[in-house]
């Protein structure tokens, strides 16, 4: 079977640039988002119907609270209070969660591999999974950005094909 396709940085940033409504920059991250199980981040896991997942993609706080915050026009200004707290927003996280549901999409185009969906999110903290953890470690391809939301602010995602 032909690996999976890693979508590209011009690919996320027409995504959320849609879904937010504003042009949204990305610039390949010098440092890439860390997947450990103390992470502050939101991962969604991408899997085959009945299958093990095929793709990841995190978003750290900041990212995450940006975005989903964008979506619904959430003031800035209450969103960088939750950032600064370290804490999450259950309607941003919402929000994010549809981002997701949406961006499965992306790691859809090669037309010789079973379509994969959104199977499960997971909120950090509490900690991650030990196997979200051990599958990031396994990763067969890897894109790590910087992402700037508009009137928000900026924050670090990673999406990555699995073994």
């Amino acid at each position: 079977m032909d690996p999976r396709p890693l979508p590209s940085s011009k690919d996320f940033s027409s995504l959320l640039g849609d879904l937010i409504g504003k042009k949204v920059g990305v610039a390949k991250a010098a440092v890439p988002l860390a997947l450990k199980k103390k992470a502050v981040v939101v991962v969604a896991l991408f899997a085959p119907q009945g299958g093990t997942p095929a793709a990841l993609c995190a978003f750290d706080l900041p990212l995450a609270s940006y975005a989903g915050a964008a979506l619904s026009l959430f003031p800035p200004k209450m969103t960088k209070e939750y950032i600064t707290a370290g804490r999450w927003d259950q309607s941003i996280l919402d929000n994010i969660r549809e981002v997701f549901n949406v961006a499965g999409a992306l790691f859809n185009s090669a037309p010789n591999l079973p379509i994969v969906r959104l199977q499960t999110v997971h909120v950090a903290p509490p900690d991650l999974p030990e196997e979200v953890v051990t599958a990031a470690k396994s990763a067969t391809a890897r894109l790590d950005l910087d992402v700037e939301i508009p009137g928000y602010g900026e924050g670090k995602m990673t999406a990555l094909i699995l073994a």
